[in-house]
Parts: C-alpha cells; sequence; structure tokens
C-alpha cells in the first residue's frame, strides 16, 4: 500500500525486505521481488513530484567539479524522473583489471548483460544486439569513415524516457508490498554480533520532523551514490572499517571540445548524429580502440557530434528562455515560491522576446537545411577511480540535523591526457580520410569539461577485498550479513556510458540474490481458473486499473493473455504478467476465452479487432474502452462478437447507490471532476429509475462548459478541464437538500468508511454502501481527507471491478449507444 511518512507512528512496520529509495535501482530490485511472497517496502525521501532544485535535503558542497543541486532527485522514481533516457552497456575494458589505474569488476560484463537481455524489455532496456554497429547495415553516405585508431560505440535513446513513478505507482496496491512517501532515511540502528555488523531498523524522518523505525530481515541501501554514502556515515560509520566508504568516487565530466566542418556535408540522419528508430533514437560516438587504450595506458572517453546551426549570437532571448524554463519546472514540480521569483526574472528580461522572435525565424529557415555542415564535439570524461576522490560530510546540517555531504573530486591530469589524446586521433584521422576539419575550443581542457553529467558513481564500490572495497559481489556490504546497496555507488570503475542500464542489471540480480537467499516461495503464477479474458494493450488503463480488476475477481476470471506490440511486462498486485506480440494471439486461445478486452486508442480499434476476424467470435463479449467509437469501419467487426460493451466505469461507480429514494438526483454539477463522457455517463447513472439509464435530450454549451438534460428529467453542468485534486460535485436531490463531494457548510457530504488502512463503504445520512474485501484491496490505503473526487481513478477502479463482474453475470454491462451518445462530437 501507500502510505506517508507521518502513518509510521500508527503503524506495525516489519519487513522481509525494506529498501532505501525509489529509483531505478530500488524500484527495479523491489518489482523484481514481487511474487516472492516476501513483503517488502520502499522508503523514498520525496513525493510524487519533484521538489525544488534549492531543498535543503539535496544540498552538497564541492570542491573541485560542482555537483549541481538540481543533477540530485528526491521524488518516486529518483533520477528516471527527469533523466533523457540514454542508455548503453559499458565496455569490455571497463570490467577488467587495469594495472595502475584500477582492478576492473568481480563480476562479468556477460553476466551482467544476461540479467538485462533476459527481463530488462520490462524496463525498456534494449538487448545487446541494439548495441551493435554493424558497418555494413546503414547506407554508404550515413557510414562512419574507416578511422584506424577509433571505434565507434552505440548509445540508444529511450523515446520517451522510462519514468518509473509514473509507471508503477499502482503496483501498491497489496499489502505487503508497500511504499512510504516523505520518508527520509538519516541512518540505519544497527549493533554487533561478534564481527558482523547486523542493521536492525531504517530510522526514517517524516515531513513533520518526527523519527520512526522501520524493521526488516534485510536492507537494500538504494539513494543515490552521494545520499546512500551519507547515510552510511550518518550511521556510526556502518561497513566503514576499512576508511573505504565514500571513497573512489566518480563522474562523467562533460563539455563541448570543438567542432568539425565536413569536407562533405552530411545527411542528418548520419550514425554520427542522434536519429530516431521504432522504438529508441540513437547516435555513434567515437573511442580510443580499447587495444590503444591497454598500450597506452588511456581512460575510455568519447566525443559525440551534435549537430549546430547558425541562428546567431542571441543573449537576450536565451535568459528569458531560461526563465521560461524554470518557470515551468518549478510549476511542475509544484515548488510556486520558485515559479513566483522565476516568473519575476522573466518580467525582467522581457526585452528579449524581440530577440526569440528573430530566432525563431532563423530556426525555422535552418530546420529546412537538408545537408548538416558542422557538428559540435562533445566529450564525456571517464573518470579513473581515485582513494582521495570521495564524498565526506560537512559541519553543515539539514533540516533534521543530519550533516550534509561534500564531494571533492577533479579531472586528473591523466583523464585529461586520455582526452587529449583521442581529440588528436579524431583531428589527423578525419582529415586523413577527407572527412572534415576539426577545430579546438578556446580555453583550458579542464575548465571545457567541467560540467557535471550527474552520473554519480563509486563510493561504496564492489569488490572481493574487504579492505579496498564497500561490498562484495553480491553487492553484500562486506562487514554485514543483512545489507545491500545498490545503484551507482558499487560501481568500480565508471567507463563513459551512461549507467542506467548496468544499474537495472544489476538490480535485477541483486532481487535473484535476495530471493534464493531468504527462503523465498515460488513465484506467484497467475491463476487459470474461471472465465479467460484476453487483454489486448499494455498501456497504463492496461496496467492501473484493468490487471488489478481481473486479478481480484479470481477465481471467477483469470488474464489468458495480454497482447501489444512491444514486448514488456505488466505487473499486476499479484503477479507479473508477460505481454505477447499480438501476431502470436491463436485460435486456441480465443477459442478457450469468454471476454476480450480491448485498451487501445480509438484510432487503432479497426485495425486491431480485424485480427479477430478470422476466427469464430460468436462467443465472446467485446469490451472497449472510452470515448466509444461507432465508425462505419468497426460496426462490421462489432457485428463478429457476440456482444459489445464499453468499459464506462463511471457508470458503476459504488456510491451512487447512495443517491436513491429521497435522496435521488434532479441536478447534478461536475466542475472539473471528470471528462465529459465520464461526467454525462455518472449523470446518466443517476437519472435511471429501476434499471434503465435514460436518454440525452439535450446538450448545449462550449467544450469545457455544458449543460446536459435527460429525459428522465434530470439536468447537470459539466465543467472542465478535469482536475481530481481540485474538483467537486454538487447534487441536488429531489428533498430540496444538497449533497457534496465535500465538506461544505449547509451540504450532506458523501463520506468514505474507514477501516484500518482501507475504506469499507460510502455513507450518506446513515445509509452506508458496503465494499467487499477485494473491492477494498483495489482502492488501496484510503486516508480520511480523502473525497469521492480525490480519489477518483482509484474508485473507478472498482467500478471496473463491478462492471465485469456484472458482464461475467450476464448483465447487459453499458451499451455502445449510451457510449457513443456519451462522447458525442456535436457537442
Amino acid at each position: 500500500m501507500k502510505f506517508a511518512g507521518t502513518d509510521l507512528a500508527h503503524l506495525d512496520t516489519d519487513y522481509d525486505v525494506c529498501i532505501v529509495g525509489s529509483g531505478p535501482a530500488g524500484f527495479t530490485t523491489a518489482l523484481e521481488l514481487k511474487g516472492s511472497g516476501l513483503s517488502v517496502c520502499i522508503l523514498e525521501s520525496g513525493t510524487e513530484t519533484p521538489t525544488s532544485a534549492v531543498d535543503d535535503l539535496k544540498f552538497v558542497e564541492s570542491e573541485g567539479l560542482r555537483i549541481r543541486e538540481d543533477s540530485r532527485e528526491r521524488a518516486l522514481g529518483g533520477t528516471s524522473l527527469t533523466w533523457s533516457g540514454f542508455v548503453a552497456p559499458l565496455d569490455a575494458i571497463d570490467f577488467e583489471p587495469r594495472r595502475g589505474i584500477h582492478d576492473g569488476w568481480p563480476v562479468s560484463r556477460s553476466e551482467i548483460q544476461s540479467n538485462i537481455d533476459h527481463l530488462g524489455y520490462r524496463y525498456l532496456m534494449p538487448s545487446a544486439d541494439a548495441f551493435e554497429y554493424d558497418r555494413e547495415a546503414v547506407g554508404e553516405n550515413c557510414r562512419i569513415p574507416t578511422l584506424p585508431s577509433l571505434d565507434p560505440k552505440v548509445f540508444r535513446t529511450q523515446t520517451s524516457p522510462f519514468r518509473y513513478g509514473r509507471t508503477f505507482r499502482h503496483t501498491f496496491l497489496p499489502e505487503n508490498f508497500d511504499l512510504f512517501l516523505g520518508a527520509t532515511v538519516v541512518k540505519f540502528a544497527w549493533h554487533r554480533e561478534m564481527a558482523r555488523e547486523v542493521v536492525d531498523a531504517a530510522v526514517v524522518a517524516d515531513a513533520s520532523g518526527r523519527f520512526h523505525e522501520v524493521r526488516a530481515r534485510t536492507f537494500v541501501l538504494a539513494a543515490s551514490a552521494i545520499e546512500s554514502v551519507r547515510i552510511l556515515l550518518n550511521s556510526d560509520n556502518l561497513g566503514n572499517a576499512h576508511d573505504q566508504v565514500g571513497r573512489y568516487f566518480m563522474n562523467h565530466p562533460k563539455g563541448n571540445v570543438g567542432s568539425v566542418t565536413f569536407s562533405n556535408a552530411l545527411t542528418p540522419s548520419h550514425e554520427l548524429f542522434e536519429r530516431k528508430y521504432q522504438n529508441f533514437s540513437g547516435y555513434v560516438g567515437l573511442r580510443l580502440k580499447e587495444g590503444l587504450q591497454r598500450e597506452q595506458g588511456d581512460l575510455n572517453s568519447y566525443i559525440r557530434l551534435e549537430i549546430t546551426r547558425d541562428e546567431g549570437n542571441f543573449p537576450k532571448a536565451k535568459e528569458l528562455s531560461k526563465a521560461f524554463r524554470s518557470t515551468l519546472k518549478a510549476i511542475g514540480r509544484g515548488d510556486f515560491r520558485g515559479a513566483g521569483l522565476s516568473g519575476i526574472s522573466m518580467i525582467r528580461r522581457a526585452d528579449g522576446l524581440g530577440q526569440i522572435i528573430v530566432r525563431a525565424v532563423k530556426r525555422m529557415r535552418n530546420s529546412n537545411i537538408r545537408l548538416v555542415e558542422t557538428a559540435r564535439l562533445r566529450c564525456f570524461v571517464e573518470m579513473e577511480p581515485i582513494a582521495d576522490h570521495r564524498i565526506t560530510l560537512t559541519d553543515r546540517r539539514d533540516r533534521f540535523g543530519v550533516p550534509l555531504p561534500k564531494v571533492s573530486h577533479t579531472v586528473s591530469e591523466h583523464a585529461l591526457r586520455s582526452v587529449e589524446r583521442l581529440i588528436s586521433k579524431i583531428e589527423k584521422e578525419f582529415a586523413q580520410a577527407n572527412f572534415g576539419k576539426v577545430y579546438r575550443a578556446e580555453g583550458a581542457l579542464a575548465d571545457l569539461l567541467s560540467a557535471d553529467a550527474s552520473h554519480h558513481l563509486g563510493g561504496a564500490r564492489m569488490g572481493e577485498d574487504p579492505t579496498s572495497s564497500v561490498v562484495d559481489p553480491s553487492l553484500r556490504v562486506h562487514s554485514s550479513d543483512n545489507l545491500y546497496i545498490a545503484g551507482g555507488a558499487v560501481f568500480p570503475t565508471g567507463g563513459n556510458a551512461n549507467p542506467t542500464l548496468t544499474i537495472v542489471g544489476l538490480s535485477i540480480r541483486l532481487a535473484k540474490v535476495i530471493k534464493d537467499r531468504m527462503g523465498h516461495r515460488a513465484e506467484t503464477a497467475a491463476q487459470s481458473h474461471g472465465a479467460g479474458i484476453i487483454i489486448v494493450g499494455a498501456g497504463r488503463r492496461v496496467s492501473e486499473d484493468i490487471v488489478p480488476a481481473v486479478e481480484c475477481l479470481a477465481p471467477r476470471a483469470h488474464i489468458k493473455g495480454i497482447y501489444a506490440t512491444k514486448r514488456k511486462a505488466v505487473f499486476g498486485p499479484t503477479a507479473a504478467h508477460e505481454v505477447i506480440p499480438l501476431s502470436g494471439l491463436s485460435e486456441k486461445e480465443i477459442a478457450s476465452s469468454r471476454l476480450v478486452y480491448v485498451a487501445i486508442p480509438p484510432e487503432k480499434l479497426q485495425s486491431v479487432l480485424e485480427k479477430f476476424l478470422n476466427y469464430n467470435c460468436k462467443h465472446l463479449t467485446l469490451v472497449v474502452e472510452t470515448p466509444a467509437v461507432d465508425a462505419k469501419a468497426v460496426r462490421g467487426a462489432y457485428d463478429h462478437f457476440g456482444r459489445v460493451v464499453v468499459a464506462e466505469d463511471s457508470a458503476y461507480l459504488p456510491w451512487l447507490d447512495l443517491l436513491t429514494g429521497q435522496r435521488r438526483v434532479v441536478r447534478a454539477d461536475f466542475d472539473r471532476s471528470g471528462y465529459r463522457y465520464h461526467a454525462v455517463a455518472m449523470a446518466r447513472a443517476l437519472a435511471g429509475d429501476s434499471g434503465q439509464r435514460p436518454r440525452l435530450v439535450s446538450a448545449r454549451g462550449k467544450r469545457n462548459d455544458i449543460e446536459v438534460r435527460f429525459d428522465g428529467g434530470l439536468a447537470g453542468r459539466i465543467r472542465g478541464p478535469r482536475d481530481y485534486d481540485n474538483g467537486r460535485i454538487l447534487f441536488q436531490t429531489v428533498s430540496g437538500r444538497t449533497v457534496s463531494s465535500h465538506p461544505v457548510a449547509g451540504h450532506t457530504q458523501i463520506r468514505s468508511l474507514i477501516s484500518g488502512n482501507l475504506c469499507v463503504g460510502f455513507e450518506l445520512e446513515g445509509e452506508v454502501v458496503h465494499l467487499s474485501e477485494p473491492e477494498s484491496r483495489l482502492l488501496g490505503r484510503f486516508g480520511n481527507g480523502d473525497t469521492i473526487v480525490s480519489r477518483m481513478l482509484d474508485i473507478k477502479r472498482v467500478a471496473l471491478y463491478r462492471l465485469l463482474e456484472g458482464i461475467l453475470t450476464g448483465n447487459a454491462g453499458y451499451t455502445l449507444a449510451e457510449a457513443v451518445e456519451d462522447a458525442s462530437q456535436r457537442w
């Protein structure tokens, strides 16, 4: 379940596994433990939205290279909330011992990659073959010339970047798989048994500043590299018997080191430039061949080429644009104080508007240029692991009295020599191949390479020897039996690749280690009892609503299969479901199923339904999503099924049953409380009599402000846009009373009934609608301040469960004609 840190005051928190941090490392580990029978919790310092860049919990003091405050995230999903989606594996040379540079990794590259190849698709991580450079597979005009000293390195970019918090926030519906937001771990409480350090609890500060303890059998420290080290150091130097915690910190300093003018202009689709593929973008960088790196003792830096356009110099436009972006970011994370300050900055820089217009015109002109004449050389530096590049604690403290971190690291002379050699090789071999002329950027190389790439690595590095590392190859802290560390902190070397792919591979592997060590039950398999339900689609609606609802229908129904275009997995409350390519849907699966739920965008409905036309589907009920489609192109496909039902769950909200008799509604006002067609469906359900839903008589007004009337006499107003956090509903009843979704003087409120942490029903003037146990679980944790509007999405999940339950027992469901009328574009 999902909790706030303040809930720890009245909860009994004792878990099998406690994970600190909800970024790619912590979230992946938690999800891979799902279905293991182990109770798991995640402790996240932030909320579901990013915190302000000036948050004191994100502050870090820098010596040498500066660590930007906005390079550290404190929110559900961690840095996945703001990263750009770049992924690449570490190279072979990064894993091998290099005399005088580093000891390599105690685990093999292939072992980490095998976890990505097997399960990485669950997190949109491509398999190894996506990073193989095939010179012959590209057209001659896009081919990189022969460069004797240089190797191409393939990078991929997720489109769109995978956001853990948004994608998996629904997974915390069941008990014993819990998330605590606003729960800042300040240290671990531990004791010593013989020579071993045993962690007893994570000490957590909630948003009010109160401290709590969360106990577990096993702990996984998966905060950022900087924050993980800070927690260990603040825990009376836990795991630091040999003064290794915080040492060997690394980054990927970056900067523009020059430009190239091509001898013959290139197309924008050249391999060296970022370009779009089917599911990813990608580009090819250039690095020194590994044989040369070994021979010369060079580090594994790389350079990418970025297209530049001659847009001129517009300093005022840049300042105004920067202020505008800062304002939008602040609004997006709910930092209205920061938004106000940025807004004032925008006003002060309003004289840059003219330059913005001129710049936009030049950009439009440049965007039509089909050939690229120049490109920027952007370098990403490998930093070798150096003991004195480290994280320590300062005398300055955060709001909870915890010392803030200090990071000391610089680009070494060794790294600068390696970059210099790389630039020289590119300069020389571009000229020899008549590919282009390189122009060096002005200024010292160390100054050019001074930007923080936000790839914070090391500080709790992995190794076999406890005197020179913090965790062993299984990621367990050497001196402890029940503390593991996940994430970039454990990297023994940094290479040049964006680290997220490797972090995910290590986290999948860590979950296996924990399950094997803790004697977990076999993975929970999807139950195959009752009616078979085929689901087409694998988006948010499927993962957050449909799969949880169908899982709760067991043993009356089960998921026969989930089909979509992309390979992925859907994590339900009780099981992980593999998504199968739609081409794999067979006649046997269709014949043994009872219901097909198609949850895809309306424009794709025709092409998907055509895949069923070669099979007998008269025994199947087809469920389609709102807004309903009744175009001529799909009517024939509808006829191929036994019946068609629309998944308009708004008509099945459990609290609607309270508005009957003397509380029957004669007018309903929906203020930002639903999309138009959902609000109409709610009103239609309220206007019904004896189970019969009335027809819509009239609808007048603008898109976000309409008046509707039904033939039963009920009238309503629907105002948008939808905003469940601030929306309201008012009902005028036949008795003259006003019923509200929120507490309002003189109105009667529909209230939730809370038992423990669950909503068990809804109450109005002494009348109660009870929820079943599966329905309460589908709602998740319900707080006393929650309302029927603020929790509308979760209550609609219960409504969907009721709708599907009714269909399976022979009810008509929400008809196609009703749903088409709800979504009528004539409004």
